[in-house]
């Protein structure tokens, strides 16, 4: 804040001590614009010695500005009580006081002062003063935890913006939203972030990206929980790119699961598995489907380390439901002696367990008979998917009972009020000769990134956007039959930064261009 010209009296004698005291009060704003302060004091000084007592209070002020500056916060306290003594209606300086109480922690006499900056802003219709001191006391009212009185001077803050056709600032709507996050009014919260980020292109801080990415996952979940899967489904998506990728990516895939829509779950499950390879969540989820499924090759590695997982973490019950359903699957494969050791947890657990019981017996039996094989020397990746067998496969069911009861865990622990940790980064990935999009896919015929075309077939973007296809388009991969002209006119992107993205990304930009 700059120092103020200062209305000043004629006093003997008149021409000449005015033009001397103008100079002085000159010297002294430029030495405050240049932050001079101590020079800046020592002129106003020397006004307030022979300016006219009408100019006594704006002097006060200034000193007390030049003060606060210099760290002199008591002198600073003083100056600034001196010019409210001579002017109590100057909301500034009200303003300022309440800012230097509250650095010295007197709540009561901040919050008074504060107080007092409003109605004294308001009695002069001093508008860019009135939004200052309502956003001040709704950052006291924020911290002390009083989130209806904060959120309703946020709310005059942005009332009297949208007024005067302006844009709310970007630090009220960004606190707005963290009240809204302490309140758990989780759709309004992500309101106000977004409307900081449609005002002025970014949010002000690392910590207000990860509170917008809080506030969308939990809009998402509570969508998710009242059946409304498109508006879920979209808040998810954007909550993606907010710090919550892994807890986001998860409640979708069980979405999807829950909705039929396994094909579009499984890389979804498997992308947070790749960054988070303890997340029991997504490990049960994708192993009890893989079993359901009868991939039983692919769910028994990965119901093994969703059992590591919930037995680090304490969760017997969750761990007995995994043992139980690796159990199946290894007799399933005739891997009798392994299956013989994850019933025999549950049915020790759990005598009353008749499926565990009852196989942990048929186990024994059939490797009494002889009967069996060894497990692998190398069990598939769990980070990545594998094609199903080439027989058909049953068609998609909603999810398990257990990625049902995951979701709904999983919700409850993300309803936190704190922002979550950043998620861990994904292992890299070994070298191969296809693209590295295969391997967070699980896509082992990727299409070549740099051919016209795909498997030989070229195609226009209107002949692919519906059924029936071009003979001998993949419709796994429509929008490789593009050439790579038009994929890039259609797309916004070449092929190969297409299949580089994750498979969301991918899905999600196909569905937009009516590809998926």
């Amino acid at each position: 804040r700059t120092a103020l010209s200062l209305p000043l009296g004629c006093c003997p004698p008149a021409a000449r001590a005015e033009m001397s005291l103008q100079e002085t009060l000159g010297e002294a704003s430029a030495a405050f614009s240049n932050g001079d302060y101590e020079t800046a004091l020592s002129k106003f000084d020397e006004v307030l010695l022979e300016a006219s007592e009408e100019s006594h209070a704006t002097l006060h002020f200034n000193r007390g500005l030049c003060l606060s500056k210099m760290g002199h916060s008591t002198d600073a306290e003083e100056a600034i009580r001196s010019c409210l003594e001579l002017d109590p209606a100057r909301a500034v300086a009200w303003h300022n006081l309440g800012a230097l109480l509250l650095a010295k922690d007197d709540d009561a006499g901040a919050a008074d002062a504060f107080d007092r900056a409003i109605e004294s802003a308001a009695e002069a219709g001093s508008a860019e003063q009135l939004k200052s001191s309502r956003t001040a006391r709704a950052q006291m009212h924020k911290q002390a935890g009083e989130l209806e009185a904060a959120l309703a001077l946020y709310q005059l803050v942005v009332d009297q913006c949208e007024e005067e056709g302006v844009a709310a600032p970007n630090a009220v709507l960004c606190q707005r939203g963290e009240v809204y996050c302490r309140a758990e009014d989780w759709e309004a919260a992500a309101a106000s972030y977004q409307a900081s980020l449609d005002a002025h292109g970014a949010l002000t801080s690392d910590a207000d990206t990860a509170n917008f990415g809080l506030a969308l996952f939990n809009a998402g979940r509570g969508q998710h929980e009242a059946g409304s899967i498109d508006a879920a489904e979209a808040l998810y998506l954007r909550c993606l790119d907010c710090g919550r990728p892994t807890h986001a990516l998860h409640n979708l895939a069980v979405m999807y699961m829950q909705n039929g829509r396994s094909a579009e779950a499984e890389p979804l499950l498997r992308e947070v598995i790749g960054a988070d390879p303890t997340h029991s969540l997504a490990l049960t989820a994708l192993g009890t489907w893989l079993a359901q499924e009868g991939r039983y090759e692919e769910a028994v590695p990965v119901l093994r380390m969703s059992a590591s997982a919930a037995a680090d973490a304490g969760d017997d019950a969750t761990r007995h439901e995994v043992l139980r359903a690796m159990g199946v699957s290894c007799f399933k494969l005739k891997r009798y002696a392994e299956a013989i050791e994850a019933f025999q947890v549950v049915a020790e657990a759990d005598p009353s367990n008749t499926h565990a019981v009852n196989g942990l017996k048929l186990s024994k039996d059939a490797l009494a008979r002889g009967e069996g094989v060894k497990a692998p020397d190398v069990e598939p990746a769990v980070g990545r998917a594998h094609p199903p067998p080439k027989a058909a496969a049953p068609a998609p069911a909603p999810a398990p009972a257990a990625a049902r009861a995951a979701s709904t865990s999983f919700a409850g622990a993300a309803a936190s009020r704190a922002p979550a940790p950043a998620p861990p980064q994904a292992a890299p990935r070994p070298a191969a000769a296809k693209p590295a999009a295969a391997a967070a896919s699980g896509d082992d015929d990727l299409p070549d990134p740099t051919a016209d075309g795909h498997l030989g077939v070229v195609a226009a973007y209107d002949d692919l956007k519906a059924v029936p296809y071009p003979a001998g388009v993949d419709p796994r991969h429509r929008e490789a039959h593009l050439t790579l002209a038009e994929f890039h006119e259609v797309v916004g992107m070449d092929k190969a930064a297409f299949y580089a993205q994750p498979k969301w990304k991918q899905v999600q930009q196909k569905k937009k261009l009516q590809l998926f």
